[in-house]
């Protein structure tokens, strides 16, 4: 039988579990206190993992175009991908984490200059396609503005 190996970041350090094994620490009080100071994160993160999962088992959740810009990341293991958009008629390209691509698409949230991997690269990309400031809700970068993926000379998606 074969155990997937899961790694937690530790939660009781040596001086922990001294305490605990002491008896100056109760442990099931200190569990707690310190697994609960976390759970919002862990709700979250559930949550965005839940929503995949939809996407994943229902494909009539998401458009066509979603579906495949997720198998075309899902089909490597990259830190970054070179990311095409489209918007206002012109094109402008730069590199981005896969992951964030795939929670601006769950959460239907849209780019901005941090989201890349050079944060100024980021900013040329927001420029040249006359991308608007904050607060607005027509004119941003969406994943509908993606017209192609690549990774190397691997094309992820190109739209069609």
């Amino acid at each position: 039988m074969k155990i997937d190996k899961v790694e937690l970041a530790p939660i009781f350090n040596k001086q922990d579990i001294a305490d605990i094994i002491c008896g100056s620490v109760d442990f099931q009080e200190e569990t707690e206190r310190r697994l609960n100071s976390d759970r919002e994160e862990w709700v979250r993160e559930k949550s965005i993992n839940k929503k995949i999962r939809e996407y994943v088992d229902n494909f009539e959740v998401a458009p066509i175009w979603e579906q495949k810009i997720a198998d075309g990341i899902a089909s490597i293991e990259a830190k970054t991908v070179t990311v095409e958009f489209e918007l206002n008629g012109r094109k402008a390209s730069a590199k981005i984490d896969p992951e964030i691509i795939i929670r601006k698409m769950v959460n239907n949230d849209y780019f901005m200059e941090y989201d890349f991997e050079i944060v100024k690269r980021g900013d040329e990309l927001i420029k040249k396609l006359k991308v608007k400031e904050w607060g607005e809700t027509e004119n941003v970068l969406r994943c509908r503005n993606i017209t192609k993926i690549t990774y190397g000379r691997k094309e992820l998606y190109v739209r069609e």
